[in-house]
């Protein structure tokens, strides 16, 4: 069982620069302690990573740096620096782990001279595996993320909480050379249920079994039912009782556009398909994406007429109001037919997903969300 270590490194930065993640240590070389964190820029928008390299046993930074940017810094307690950043200088910006440990490895018989103890390398744990994402199944949860670089790793260790702030059981192992999609690890959990929201946490484990600290990214999921190839018929045609579908029913089984349950139903007019909605339903176009990538539901943008225009290969989210909660729903339109047809021989083809939870504030989550929950 494993909690998230709290972080003993406080940055403030002043001038159009603002940190959003306090340092985390990274590396650390005998008494040489790497930390990074992100600082956003507000005159040219992004994220960059900012670089502090310090000397444990002494209250100063030893190194830092930001691309196009030059630091000055004092430390007013040896726990927190504050940054003034100024004109451009040659400092450039250190933009992986890998280059963070060379880094480290370059300065480290520089800032040797600053202690009368010679530096004693140590094989340290290896990094905390990061962009770690999750993926939302029906009945399973699976967790990606990306590959350590470490020479001597050996094994990944998947942990799983109730709450953010841990503590985090010990899940599965999981093999330094499994990969998924041709590129990330992963793992899938199918020891969940429907509606349970589980958060997620990986760790490195090298072959001398040191562990690393937990993946720091906030990785949660909510697994949900979904469906596939539910066909509904225009509701102007002789198939009406087959045009409608209420996602909380959960049976992948079309019914009547006017039971009182149908969320949404299908029909073509003036030669165009629509989804169109029932009074307590909104709908929006999500756009030419596929439905696992639609993870997250808005705010805002529902269609003020109640229907939107059935394309294939769009997605669209489904809010709906069942007082006094709300759900979501996400479709995704694999075929069509031509709105010109027979009205009784037209029909529409689609897959669903539907998120069950009915907690306050309404969940919103359809996939994971990378923010929300890193994840998609």
């Amino acid at each position: 069982m494993l909690a998230r270590d709290a972080v003993d490194l406080q940055l403030s930065v002043s001038g159009p620069h603002q940190a959003i993640a306090n340092p985390v240590s990274v590396f650390r070389i005998g008494n040489i302690e790497l930390f990074q964190a992100i600082v956003f820029n507000a005159h040219q928008p992004g994220l960059e990573s900012l670089v502090v390299m310090r000397h444990v046993r002494f209250d100063g930074p030893v190194f830092l740096g930001l691309e196009g940017l030059d630091f000055t810094f004092t430390f007013n307690d040896p726990a927190e620096l504050d940054v003034e950043i100024g004109p451009p200088s040659i400092f450039n910006l250190v933009r992986s782990r890998a280059a963070l440990s060379a880094l480290a490895l370059t300065l480290l018989p520089i800032v040797a001279g600053c202690s009368d103890d010679d530096p004693v390398v140590v094989d340290t744990p290896p990094f905390p595996p990061d962009g770690v994402f999750s993926e939302t199944g029906d009945g399973q949860v699976t967790i990606f993320w990306n590959p350590n670089w470490e020479d001597d790793l050996d094994l990944y260790a998947v942990y799983r909480s109730v709450a953010s702030q841990g503590p985090y059981n010990h899940l599965s192992d999981v093999s330094a050379n499994r990969v998924c999609d041709g590129y990330w690890v992963c793992y899938t959990d199918t020891d969940v249920i429907n509606g349970e929201t589980w958060y997620y946490a990986v760790t490195a484990i090298d072959a001398a079994g040191n562990e690393s600290d937990l993946s720091y990214e906030d990785v949660f999921d909510t697994p949900r039912p979904e469906g596939f190839n539910l066909i509904l018929f225009d509701y102007m045609g002789q198939n009406r009782e087959l045009s409608g579908y209420d996602f909380a029913s959960l049976s992948g089984t079309a019914q009547p556009d006017t039971d009182m349950t149908t969320d949404v139903f299908y029909g073509a007019a003036n030669g165009v398909n629509y989804l169109w909605t029932t009074s307590r339903v909104d709908i929006q176009d999500y756009g030419l994406i596929e439905l696992p990538f639609v993870d997250w539901a808005p705010e805002s943008g529902w269609a003020p007429s109640g229907r939107v225009e059935a394309i294939v290969g769009h997605s669209y989210i489904v809010r709906i109001a069942d007082v006094p909660v709300v759900h979501y729903a996400k479709v995704y339109v694999k075929s069509v037919s031509n709105a010109g047809a027979d009205p009784d021989a037209r029909n529409v083809t689609m897959d669903w997903a539907y998120q069950p939870v009915s907690v306050e504030p309404h969940n919103r989550e359809l996939a994971p969300g990378f923010g929300g929950g890193a994840s998609r």
